[in-house]
């Protein structure tokens, strides 16, 4: 399933994200050889093309210590679609929220450090009251 609508322009790295998320078996067990770089462009190109299942691994595996959702799903380099401005996908939002549950779970387990933990669940405070506004 491919939705590029005319006139849009994408990279092909953005093609490439499409091809990558769009086998979530395989994505899950390369995620640890994914370079961090890669992981903005494969979350909105899972957004895009509404995989949830990969929303959550990447949000789950998210290797930076801030997830700015309305900055990874605006328009850019890769994919001129502002996705922030549409209506998003409830279940991708679920995903992503339940992947950031996860992650969590786990920074606790492991004792990760906690201002890393916070600037993550903060980054995600604007964007839900955003969300909120548009549903």
């Amino acid at each position: 399933m491919c939705c590029i609508k005319a006139g849009e322009m994408k990279s092909l790295v953005f093609l490439s994200a499409h091809k990558v998320v769009s086998d979530h078996l395989s994505l899950r067990s390369a995620l640890e050889f994914i370079p961090s770089e890669l992981y903005p462009v494969l979350f909105k190109a899972a957004f895009l093309y509404q995989k949830p299942l990969v929303l959550h691994d990447l949000v789950h595996r998210w290797p930076f210590p801030v997830l700015n959702i309305q900055k990874v799903l605006k328009k850019c380099k890769h994919c001129e679609q502002d996705l922030i401005a549409e209506k998003p996908n409830k279940l991708c939002l679920q995903a992503a929220i339940l992947g950031l549950v996860a992650y969590t779970k786990d920074a606790v387990k492991e004792d990760r450090n906690s201002y890393s933990r916070y600037t993550l669940l903060n980054g995600w405070t604007d964007f839900c009251r955003d969300v909120s506004n548009i549903m």
